[in-house]
């Protein structure tokens, strides 16, 4: 998953945002598909420049990050 967002970033510098933003959805959805997650959250400052979010995809701030993490290893 890692190597996949570096991929992700190096790309977008290359290719512009249309593509960095498709790459980031096929990843996503790849992560949907093997996971099936009610909903997946994206957060950065970049999720912003994301247009066309998947109904199974939210935005959210970093803040949330550290607080999801934690519920997730505490269950």
């Amino acid at each position: 998953m890692i190597m996949n967002i570096l991929l992700v970033m190096l790309i977008e510098k290359k290719n512009g945002n249309k593509v960095w933003e498709s790459k980031v959805l096929n990843i996503t959805d790849g992560f949907y598909q093997v996971f099936m997650p009610d909903y997946i959250v994206l957060g950065g400052g970049n999720v912003v420049r994301i247009n066309n979010l998947p109904e199974y995809v939210r935005r959210g701030g970093n803040d949330k990050a550290f607080i999801g993490g934690m519920k997730m290893w505490s269950e």
